[in-house]
């Protein structure tokens, strides 16, 4: 589960 919210929050980051 770790590793999915750190691909959310870098796509989230990206989106920024």
């Amino acid at each position: 589960v770790g590793a999915a919210c750190s691909q959310l929050l870098s796509d989230m980051q990206s989106f920024k």
